[in-house]
């Protein structure tokens, strides 16, 4: 699973608790503030380390106890917050990946952060297998979530370039082969 998909994955889980009344009034109507209430309450509620400090440290940066998580939720400046209210009112269409590793923690997905995705689809797939979070560089592009999965499994224009270009000289050469060989 690409990170693309991963981010459609969370917002449509999202939307779809929202659908249901499955949300706190915290997420139903988000506000900074409102997502800065719902991370503390959260974070008392169900904080697991394994699985919660790696999307946490990606937000809020590095702590180490369950204390200096609560302690730097309630310090944080609440702005860190708008760029993922904006998404999720609709406002703009894609938000950083820290954004929806956070929206992943807060509405409880299944498995998280995106690198356990990763390992978990490729251990399924029996692809390779990596650990490390996939960053889209292009998360601050104006292109959709919704473009760029249509556009995910394309063969990239440089192979097809490089494939044209291999043939083409191999025709080439075996023209000249034949032109040289029978007269």
């Amino acid at each position: 699973m690409l990170f693309i998909d991963y981010k459609k994955h969370v917002f449509n889980q999202y939307e779809d608790a929202k659908r249901k009344s499955q949300l706190s009034e915290n997420l139903v109507r988000p506000t900074p503030a409102k997502i800065r209430a719902e991370c503390l309450l959260v974070l008392k509620e169900r904080y697991n380390q394994q699985h919660d400090a790696k999307s946490l440290r990606l937000f809020f940066g590095c702590q180490k106890s369950l204390t200096e998580w609560e302690r730097e939720i309630k310090r944080i400046d609440t702005d860190r917050f708008k760029p993922l209210t904006n998404f999720l009112k609709g406002k703009t269409r894609d938000t950083e990946d820290k954004n929806i590793e956070l929206l992943a923690w807060l509405i409880n997905i299944q498995p998280r952060p995106y690198s356990m995705v990763v390992f978990n689809s490729h251990s399924l797939d029996k692809e390779l297998c990596t650990h490390q979070l996939d960053v889209d560089h292009s998360s601050n592009s104006s292109t959709s979530i919704e473009d760029k999965i249509k556009h995910k499994t394309k063969i990239p224009l440089e192979w097809i370039n490089g494939a044209i270009l291999i043939v083409l000289l191999l025709y080439i050469v075996i023209y000249i082969y034949i032109q040289k060989r029978y007269p």
